[in-house]
């Protein structure tokens, strides 16, 4: 059993902290999964005293492990799999219920600045995503946070974890194949519950890419515009979705684009409007109504969400469209 490997002071601490530990075990909202999770804990931790000596000279954090093991199988997976996250229920960050945006991304920012390369970029950025989803999750089980708070929070994180995916990927190719053609802009448009802001602990991002225009790259070795710009979309979903030692960012679904996941990666603006307007069906037209500018050019951006709001309000639906829509939901 892993527990006779114990060095004698672990088996100590642990049998001081244990009574303590019990009770709020009983009193927790889920004793059984509370004592699960415990275990597992323990488990990983193992040998590793000085876990057990924080514990034991911190009884806050022992109440605050029971209640998170008790209430959470999400977030006390993320505690038991990545025991460094357990530093987080020790940080005065878990008194900041709501953070706004600019702040996310001071903090981000302040953090990637530190990676000496890419991989220790992925690592910064998922630590980063693990301990804010941990200050969200502890602050929305003590009821210091709203559940539109919750989602408004987890959607800042996205957004911000997005918009650094964009502008680290963009250095990376620009010094390979320079600077897109016809001064080209580049935008990001969050859709489903992230356009929404509706985000959930365990939600997937919906984005869709879409570029100005055509051209060609300002070199050292040029290629066309929809050539980086598919590359550069690439390597966001890859610096999201891809797992390191540390996890993941987020999941990245791109299946809302025009043509769902027979059409191309990204697509230009003049063939967007277009599907929308003449090919778009109407649970593609319903989709498009939650589109939200998240990250690349804001005025390009903007130029998009006033074309698409054109032609999906452009006429009121028709009864074979109302029809549709009824059969949508009767299978949602």
């Amino acid at each position: 059993h892993p527990f006779t490997r114990f060095p004698a002071r672990a088996k100590t601490l642990l049998k001081k902290i244990a009574p303590f530990l019990l009770t709020r075990i009983i009193a927790s909202p889920d004793p059984d999964m509370a004592l699960k999770h415990l275990g597992r804990f323990i488990s990983t931790i193992g040998a590793r005293t000085a876990f057990y000596s924080l514990l034991a000279e911190n009884k806050k954090v022992m109440e605050l492990l029971v209640k998170l093991f008790g209430t959470s199988a999400f977030l006390s997976t993320a505690i038991i799999e990545h025991p460094e996250n357990f530093d987080a229920l020790l940080s005065p960050e878990l008194n900041r219920p709501f953070k706004d945006k600019k702040e996310l991304l001071n903090e981000l920012s302040m953090l990637l600045g530190t990676a000496a390369d890419y991989e220790a970029q992925l690592d910064c950025m998922r630590i980063f995503r693990n301990s804010e989803i941990l200050r969200i999750g502890i602050n929305d089980i003590f009821g210091e946070i709203e559940p539109e708070a919750v989602s408004m929070q987890i959607t800042y994180l996205a957004d911000v974890c997005l918009i650094k995916a964009y502008e680290l990927a963009c250095t990376e190719l620009e010094k390979r194949f320079g600077i897109p053609g016809e001064n080209a802009k580049f935008a990001i448009l969050a859709l489903g519950k992230m356009g929404g802001c509706e985000l959930t602990y365990s939600s997937d991002i919906d984005i869709v890419f879409v570029y100005s225009q055509s051209g060609e790259t300002s070199g050292p070795k040029a290629i066309s515009n929809h050539e980086f710009f598919a590359k550069l979309a690439q390597r966001i979903i890859t610096s999201l979705s891809i797992a390191t030692k540390e996890g993941l960012v987020f999941k990245v679904d791109v299946r809302l684009r025009p043509s769902g996941s027979s059409g191309p990666l990204v697509v230009s603006e003049d063939a967007f409007i277009r599907y929308q307007k003449e090919a778009a069906q109407m649970w593609e037209k319903q989709a498009m109504i939650k589109a939200r500018f998240a990250a690349g050019n804001a005025k390009f951006g903007k130029r998009l969400l006033n074309a698409l709001q054109r032609h999906i309000y452009a006429a009121p639906p028709t009864d074979k469209e109302m029809k549709e829509l009824y059969r949508i939901r009767k299978r949602m």
